[in-house]
């Protein structure tokens, strides 16, 4: 198993170059469904349009159901499969491309795709996430929204992330961070992670 200093370590290399882009962030607010800056406040037609955002993004990914059509499309494992271990549920691997942390928000174009293991050794496609690293958007200042959600903080991976699980369902909420119906049952102990949020 990676372990989890090593991802962190990974992201940062990631992100660390991205921070001069901090200035993209002064333009005037794009329309609903266009690609946002994480300083671009949500207008109230943006978050009246949720359903209709979510919808786009459902098409928009459904490519990405076929992991190869995934890796072609330059995603890359990110993480082990990530499971809570507080027993409030999974989130699955993480893919996503190299250049994606760029600090631009874009309902259509999630940073990461999720994927569970089943028990036939292949990867559902179940969820996706809108990541912005604290280097572009810092902890301490107000937090990106997006659909009406303001996003969440992951102090291990030094992130600000949004998860939307258009494509399995989620007792515990569309936007939450762990899905109880999400496991990693299927895969061996060594390529699972965890951590806390």
């Amino acid at each position: 198993m990676k372990d989890l200093s090593m991802h962190t370590r990974a992201l940062s290399c990631l992100v660390g170059s991205l921070s001069l882009l901090v200035a993209a962030g002064c333009a005037e607010p794009p329309a609903p469904s266009a690609p946002r800056t994480v300083t671009s406040p949500e207008t109230p037609t943006a978050i009246a349009s949720v359903g209709d955002d979510l919808g786009r993004l459902r098409g928009a990914v459904a490519q990405f159901h076929n992991i190869d059509a995934a890796i072609q499309a330059q995603y890359s494992q990110l993480t082990g499969c990530m499971v809570d271990p507080g027993g409030a549920g999974g989130m699955g691997f993480h893919y996503a491309k190299s250049n994606a942390f760029d600090g631009v928000i874009d309902p259509v174009e999630p940073k990461a795709l999720l994927y569970e293991p089943d028990s036939n050794g292949q990867l559902r496609l179940v969820a996706v996430e809108f990541i912005v690293p604290y280097t572009i958007a810092p902890r301490e200042g107000p937090a990106p929204r997006l659909f009406g959600q303001d996003f969440l903080h992951n102090d291990d991976f030094q992130i600000w992330m949004l998860h939307a699980w258009i494509w399995k369902n989620n007792p515990s909420g569309m936007f939450a961070s762990w899905n109880p119906n999400v496991n990693c049952d299927a895969v061996p102990a060594s390529e699972r992670m965890s951590h806390a949020h």
